[in-house]
């Protein structure tokens, strides 16, 4: 009973908006869509893929609308990526999908893939990525479980990336290095081991391993010398003649030193793995230390910026031949001179105090 006498009327209106989902918007126009993991949906979310596979067509569904599909731009394609049947998680795919694509198994790489995959993607060198890659394949093959996976590449990326984070030795005689395995392959590999007392187990497992990883070294050095090579490149110098600087130790590795020749020019350089080196204190060093080689022996020297490598020697030689004409006016000017660094500091009460200090880069003779 309303005893106010009083009465409100709202209204209310809907409007149906439609928004394109990135499944349509590519469909439609001609886009490639990744389709992550799809056998994480069921057959039935699937089944949409059917008609826009063979028919060339993607229905609407739950829509106010004229028309009841789209058409399939013809550049339009798809790529699905799955995990094997044996993982948690993971519905058997329909058969009707398979027949409509194009199936490429991915087995697990080899040692040398595995290998420069963590040195890439952990920016390690070779041979401790090598290391790493070794002790994982090693103790995968001791999984005897037939449906029980090992460590995979995944737990190697891990002990790079917290390795390299951590500034841990990746040596399997070091103490932390074996405690960071410890920590990343105990659990995974106690899963695949048939023994009552499996996480035991697994802990002596990987410490032997890990201590064992001496007599891997031979297959490590080998990888390492397979591996893309590049050109690092020191400095440029004047002369016509071959000339030998010996060798440097580039990340544990000596590297022969050697000149690549334009005329009377010539880059000092040496071969390494093709990668991007960091500006740490060693490798600063090494760069520096070659150069300072060069300047005891040659009157005439350009130094070259940290961290630069080429592909072959015939990029660096084209380099040198674009370069010549300003290394051509640069040997006169800086014959029989040294480069060196100058910094003034002034005191208080004297002129120009409370300016900042002021640093420049001068040749003496």
């Amino acid at each position: 009973m309303n005893i106010s006498g009083l009465f409100i009327k709202k209204d209310e209106s809907v409007t149906e908006t439609w928004k394109n989902g990135r499944l349509l918007e590519a469909a439609i126009n001609g886009y490639t869509l990744i389709y992550d993991e799809f056998t994480r949906s069921t057959a039935a979310a699937n089944n949409i893929f059917l008609s826009i596979l063979e028919e060339g067509v993607i229905p609407l569904y739950g829509m106010k609308a004229t028309k009841p599909f789209e058409r399939v731009h013809p550049s339009f394609s798809i790529i699905f990526t799955s995990n094997p049947v044996e993982y948690a998680g993971v519905f058997q795919a329909q058969d009707a999908l398979w027949d409509r694509l194009i199936t490429i198994p991915i087995p697990h790489q080899n040692a040398e893939q595995e290998s420069a995959i963590v040195a890439k993607t952990c920016d390690i060198s070779r041979r401790d990525a090598t290391v790493i890659t070794s002790i994982v394949s090693k103790l995968r093959e001791s999984c005897k479980e037939a449906d029980r996976y090992g460590p995979s590449l995944r737990t190697s990326l891990m002990i790079g990336q917290l390795a390299a984070r951590e500034d841990i030795v990746i040596d399997g005689s070091d103490k932390a290095f074996q405690q960071l395995c410890q920590d990343m392959l105990k659990f995974t590999l106690s899963r695949c081991l048939d023994s009552d007392n499996a996480m035991e187990k697994a802990e002596k497992l990987i410490l032997h391993t890990c201590e064992n990883t001496e007599s891997q070294k031979g297959e490590g050095e080998k990888i390492v010398e397979n591996a893309d090579k590049g050109i690092y490149i020191f400095c440029g110098m004047q002369t016509e003649a071959e000339k030998d600087f010996g060798s440097v130790m580039v990340e544990g590795t000596e590297r022969k030193i050697f000149t690549i020749h334009f005329k009377d020019a010539a880059m000092v350089a040496a071969e390494v793995p093709m990668k991007i080196y960091k500006p740490n204190k060693e490798n600063l060093l090494m760069h520096q230390e070659v150069i300072a080689s060069v300047m005891g022996r040659c009157d005439t020297v350009i130094p070259i910026s940290f961290g630069n490598v080429f592909k072959t020697r015939a990029d660096v030689a084209a380099l040198l031949e674009n370069l010549y004409p300003q290394f051509s006016e640069l040997f006169p000017k800086i014959k029989g001179k040294m480069e060196v660094g100058l910094k003034v500091i002034g005191k208080k009460g004297m002129a120009g105090a409370g300016s900042p200090a002021r640093s420049a880069n001068q040749r003496n003779g």
